[in-house]
């Protein structure tokens, strides 16, 4: 495989607190996209770039002929070894909120196959293929409805761009969410997630790829996923001139802060297979 165009930035100007990673070995090309904890007291690394450092070691050791199953297996029990080492695996059984978790979109270039869990996104050829959660659509829509209260009330897009209610309003929401991450009773709004837990095989998503192709991988900080990196970010700049509180075009379970780069990380691989 050829790597054409790979970018990774954050919502912030340093990458030091990005949440997304790439990786890519001869056998592997994969994005990484750690999901935000809001339990995260800031004393110590937040647990989704923690997420992303494990699963990037897991990737590097990771056997070049693994199978799908067998390989975000390996990957979970990569962050399952760290709970044991740091003696909180018991606690973080019953309490899925307080995990290290990632959305993984993976290529195999041994299976020629992309492997997904978790929202993020890709392009084989012009087709897109993306993991939505339902349990985002509706917390997006909260919190627009929340946001469009707060403007038939008076205030401004500055007002709530340094003080979101709408998104303090689905919080909560956001909290309790994780109990239906990787929920073995299928419900429409379980998914799935790499968190160090058991993931079943219904939150996992293999795709074939056809010989002489391109292929592109990519976290949700993409809003629209083109095949080229300038029109996908030509397209969320755009976006955020218009809409920077992400509650009209594209409804977000967050918008754009003031001071920062975007309304989330992203991370963007294109590959000539």
């Amino acid at each position: 495989m050829k790597i054409i165009e790979q970018y990774i930035s954050g919502k912030t100007a340093s990458l030091n607190n990005c949440e997304d990673a790439i990786f890519i070995s001869s056998d592997f090309a994969s994005v990484i996209d750690g999901a935000t904890n809001l339990t995260w007291k800031k004393k110590k690394e937040k647990p989704g770039k923690l997420s992303s450092k494990i699963i990037m070691k897991a990737l590097s050791v990771m056997p070049r002929k693994i199978a799908s199953r067998k390989a975000i297996d390996f990957l979970t029990n990569a962050l399952n070894e760290y709970y044991e080492r740091e003696g909180i695996k018991e606690r973080l059984k019953n309490n899925p909120e307080r995990r290290c978790a990632s959305s993984v979109i993976i290529y195999s270039q041994y299976r020629k196959e992309i492997w997904m869990v978790g929202d993020c996104q890709c392009l084989i050829g012009r087709k897109h293929y993306q993991n939505k959660k339902n349990i985002d659509h509706l917390l997006s829509e909260l919190r627009s409805f929340f946001i469009m209260f707060e403007l038939n009330s008076g205030a401004n897009i500055s007002d709530i761009a340094r003080h979101d209610a709408g998104r303090e309003a689905i919080e909560l929401f956001l909290k309790i969410q994780s109990s239906f991450q990787n929920n073995k009773k299928t419900t429409c709004f379980s998914y799935g997630a790499i968190d160090g837990f058991y993931v079943p095989t219904k939150y996992i998503t293999e795709l074939p790829v056809s010989f002489e192709t391109d292929i592109v991988l990519a976290s949700d900080g993409y809003p629209k996923l083109y095949s080229s990196l300038k029109k996908s970010e030509d397209y969320l700049k755009k976006l955020l001139a218009i809409d920077p509180l992400m509650f009209k075009v594209h409804p977000s379970t967050k918008g754009l802060v003031d001071g920062d780069l975007s309304y989330d990380d992203r991370a963007y691989i294109k590959i000539h297979v």
